[in-house]
């Protein structure tokens, strides 16, 4: 797959690549974000978009890992949305309950 050649998108990834904003880092946190949503959010293929950009493929591979929240953190969060929704649910209920009593 073939980037189009006047996406103003890869000029500013390559600018900010060569300021490089932080010594201690290789890439900047703005080229990094940019290069995961080619990927995720345009659907280009990471081999395609780690050439276009000039980075290894694992660079980006590890770039995705790093976004993608972990299964388990997310499972812990979907737990404990569940939970709230259920004592709200519960508690809901028992008005209800006591709603009907009265009557």
């Amino acid at each position: 797959m073939n980037f189009p050649r006047d996406c103003g998108h890869l000029r500013v990834l390559i600018y900010l690549w060569r300021k490089r904003i932080v010594a201690n880092q290789k890439y900047p946190q703005e080229f990094r974000d940019e290069a995961v949503r080619q990927v995720r959010d345009r659907g280009y293929a990471v081999k395609d978009v780690a050439k276009n950009l000039g980075v290894p493929a694992h660079n980006l591979y590890k770039w995705l890992k790093q976004v993608r929240p972990e299964p388990e953190k997310r499972r812990e969060e979907e737990l404990l949305e569940a939970r709230r929704e259920n004592l709200k649910l519960r508690a809901e209920f028992r008005r209800v309950e006591e709603e009907r009593d009265i009557l």
